[in-house]
């Protein structure tokens, strides 16, 4: 399953704590974006690439919250 950054910008917003194993399966999707680069024209990986940042950083946020 692949991710368009456009998708996987849908999915950068902060997750709540409680819901942990969502965010782990936030951050599983959000690395198997990076599948996809490439497929995509070499400016839209920068998109990809910064999203996958702030999943992850928002991943480590909540586990550190939880």
């Amino acid at each position: 399953m692949g991710f368009s950054p456009a998708d996987l910008a849908r999915r950068s917003e902060v997750p709540d704590p409680a819901d942990i194993g969502d965010v782990l399966a936030e951050a599983e999707a959000a690395l198997a974006g990076l599948d996809a680069l490439d497929r995509l024209a070499t400016p839209e990986h920068v998109a990809v690439f910064e999203t996958v940042q702030q999943v992850l950083a928002d991943t480590l946020t909540a586990v550190d919250e939880a």
